[in-house]
């Protein structure tokens, strides 16, 4: 806005009244807005450099079962973890209606008018819940000086937040395909001896995850430790199922 305004100025002083007539000046956000999410990640909701006024929508879903309260944190700057960027406010949206993680889809909007004030919002449409907050330009903002900085900081360790990303997102990959084999094991057509086997290495999997939460490891290794073990259980259970079955080439039924 700043560059904005001097090239008005330098036209007025240079006679060019009438090519100023034609410009428009348009204010634009000064840093990104987003939620942050309980991966310690955030969701950027309005893009740094978005002209206003702007609004944009998304949805967000419960990550545990029977989950009662969403928490929304609001975020500006250019980081890619909500810890390293300004908390504007945060508020909660409770009493969500029961049931399994997934199911419901929350609607959070956020609304930014022409003078600067965002609007962050949440909504569960099948129980009617809402709550929103309101964020003026005196509440929470960073000066221009600290936007600055921040600007230059998230420039300075671009490629270490893209590598902290790239972890974050490997952690929640072994997490969520930990627990979704935890759920849908005993549906699986499977021996007991079998289950159980896999089950052992789910929990010392999520076990592992527990006790290395901040240590600098290797997620994808991890992941494909445990997908390898689960494949090569389930391969044996269904070679030695296909043995047991007349018919199909396994020399008949065990004695």
């Amino acid at each position: 806005m700043a560059l904005a305004a001097k090239a008005v100025q330098a036209a007025v002083l240079g006679g060019g009244v009438e090519k100023v007539q034609d410009l428009l000046l348009l204010d634009v956000t000064p840093l990104s807005l987003s939620v942050g999410l309980y991966t310690r990640l955030v969701s950027v909701f309005i893009p740094r450099n978005t002209t206003i006024p702007a609004k944009k929508n998304g949805f967000f879903y419960t990550v545990v079962n029977n989950q009662e309260t969403l928490i929304v944190d609001v975020h500006e700057g250019e980081r890619t973890r909500a810890e390293d960027n300004n908390l504007l406010g945060t508020f909660d949206l409770s009493g969500l209606p029961p049931g399994p993680k997934g199911k419901y889809p929350i609607n959070i909007c956020f609304e930014i008018d022409a003078n600067g004030i965002l609007v962050v919002s949440a909504e569960e449409k099948s129980s009617g819940l809402k709550n929103k907050i309101t964020i003026t330009n005196n509440r929470g903002r960073l000066s221009k000086q600290e936007i600055k900085k921040m600007i230059e900081e998230a420039e300075k360790y671009k490629v270490e937040d893209e590598e902290n990303k790239k972890k974050d997102v490997a952690k929640i990959e072994l997490e969520l395909y930990a627990f979704n084999l935890r759920e849908s094991l005993y549906d699986l057509a499977l021996d007991r001896a079998y289950k159980k086997k896999i089950a052992d290495a789910v929990e010392n999997a999520l076990q592992w995850l527990d006790e290395n939460q901040l240590a600098e490891c290797d997620y994808e290794d991890e992941m494909k430790k445990l997908e390898k073990l689960c494949n090569s259980i389930i391969a044996k259970a269904k070679m030695r199922r296909a043995a047991r079955t007349p018919g199909l080439g396994g020399g008949g039924m065990d004695r």
